[in-house]
């Protein structure tokens, strides 16, 4: 059960990542290469958690993922606030 909890959390950061640079002709390469980093990242955790029976680890490997979505979600958010703004300003 565990397991598909982290499977699908980051499907949901793939998904918001698509979203976000899906559509869009100009953006940052360096943060399109981070949160793509970010997301492969995220997806070996997530795996590794699958694999390990060390609790102490899979605590470890959590936080790090958590750690990771929680930023990654900080991020899209933002901008998804500045295309909103783009947007009311008519650019």
């Amino acid at each position: 059960m565990a397991v598909d909890f982290f499977a699908k959390e980051v499907e949901k950061l793939r998904r918001r990542f698509n979203g976000i640079y899906g559509d869009r002709t100009i953006f940052d390469l360096r943060s399109r290469q981070a949160c793509i980093l970010a997301i492969c990242r995220a997806s070996l955790l997530s795996q590794s958690i699958r694999d390990t029976t060390d609790e102490r680890k899979i605590g470890e490997m959590t936080r790090e993922l958590c750690a990771i979505q929680d930023n990654l979600n900080r991020f899209f958010d933002r901008m998804e606030e500045q295309q909103e703004r783009r947007l009311y300003a008519g650019r």
